[in-house]
């Protein structure tokens, strides 16, 4: 159907019918990013499958069809050998690249688009698949640079990879410059950063009248920073002590998390609060309590807890990685360290606490959300990237 009659049509038969690719995710976050994308594409697709693990973690929707593959992952590296637990890990992302390769084919009649959202790198033969399908392909980009070794192996895979995806999304503009993607400038598409919702997360509690309590809150894993975050702490106390401490989230680290912390409140009296992970629902008011959010990733795409903190007016220090200058400006709209060493941490959260304006830090990080993640903006943004699907 061509794009001149459609408009004739006053109803949904021009709208592209979509499947979504999902890694199945041992974390909850992920889950949430999911429920948001269906929200963002549910005005303006006529169908939507999805493709995943966990899928009663996904808030439903209407006209979406959920294809649970029932590959379940979880942090047991702590419970079992963590040579076992890497192959498992393995296998099951091998399982499933299987099993949506065949739900792909079985489906092929209900979508006419595929979109890989947190997938990678465990998508390349659901890829091929879609490809032999004759179905047009687009990845939401939503890694930053490896890191690790295994990182550095697997993403081998981009080559490929973006040599067969028709469209290229990434979260955030620094992206492009971070994965080369400027080679590929013709399946580039807007970015697709997802919303806040600024009813819910929002100020209101000014940040004057907060108590000097530091937060981190997001998966405890290596590449989250967190380890520098929790040797930090008996150097930020030594030099304030009145700051407290929050630990919000879950991962591999929290048995070590728990256990280093409980170390330091014996031997130093700091006050840290471990939290494990928390509903969504909870976040707004932990944001409104805290004069300071920290995420001294090595690694990120464009991270949504950053600007849910800015939209509660909460002041966000962050490692200078993935989309994150893309949102903070230093000493403008938040703060930005150079390093996540334990020593950089401290020295820049110390120097933030004191800085003599902070409301209107506060101010202009809601402001930078309000004005370019709401939902209806991130709509826009959305129906330009879904708009490749009518490229001939």
């Amino acid at each position: 159907m061509t794009d001149k009659v459609c408009t004739k049509i006053n109803n949904d038969d021009c709208l592209p019918k979509i499947a979504i690719v999902a890694f199945p995710s041992p974390s909850f976050g992920p889950y949430k990013f999911l429920s948001d994308v269906l929200k963002i594409l549910h005005p303006i697709t006529k169908k939507i499958i999805i493709i995943t693990g966990n899928t009663s973690r996904i808030t439903r929707e209407n006209k979406v069809i959920f294809k649970d593959l029932h590959i379940h992952l979880d942090y047991s590296s702590n419970k079992i050998p963590r040579t076992l637990h890497i192959v498992i890990w393995i296998l099951k992302s091998i399982i499933f690249q299987i099993k949506g390769s065949i739900e792909l084919i079985n489906s092929r009649k209900e979508f006419d688009v595929v979109i890989f959202y947190i997938a990678f790198p465990y998508f390349l033969l659901i890829l091929i698949t879609a490809k032999i399908l004759r179905k047009k392909t687009l990845e939401i980009i939503t890694r930053g640079s490896p890191t690790s070794s295994f990182e550095k192996l697997v993403n081998l895979q981009n080559t490929i990879i973006f040599k067969l995806l028709d469209g290229i999304s990434p979260e955030s503009p620094q992206l492009i410059k971070i994965l080369n993607l400027n080679k590929y400038s013709k399946k580039l598409l807007p970015d697709g950063a997802r919303f806040i919702d600024t009813s819910k997360f929002y100020i209101y509690n000014n940040i004057k009248k907060r108590d000097n309590i530091i937060a981190f809150i997001g998966r405890l894993e290596k590449e989250k920073g967190i380890e520098q975050f929790v040797e930090a702490i008996p150097l930020i106390f030594k030099e304030r002590k009145d700051v407290k401490f929050y630990i919000v989230g879950s991962g591999n680290k929290l048995t070590w998390i728990r256990k280093k912390c409980l170390e330091y409140q014996k031997e130093l009296g700091v006050e840290i609060f471990i939290f494990g992970w928390v509903d969504d629902n909870i976040i707004p008011f932990i944001l409104n309590d805290i004069k300071l959010f920290i995420l001294p990733s090595s690694t990120e795409g464009l991270p949504t807890i950053v600007l849910e903190s800015m939209s509660c007016g909460t002041p966000v220090l962050a490692t200078m990685v993935g989309g994150i200058p893309d949102i903070i400006e230093d000493n403008v709209t938040g703060f930005l360290m150079k390093d996540n060493s334990p020593y950089c941490i401290a020295l820049h959260s110390i120097k933030s606490l004191k800085y003599p304006d902070i409301e209107k830090i506060s101010e202009n990080g809601r402001n930078v959300v309000v004005r370019k993640y709401t939902y209806e903006a991130c709509i826009e943004r959305y129906k330009k990237i879904i708009q490749f699907t009518k490229r001939e």
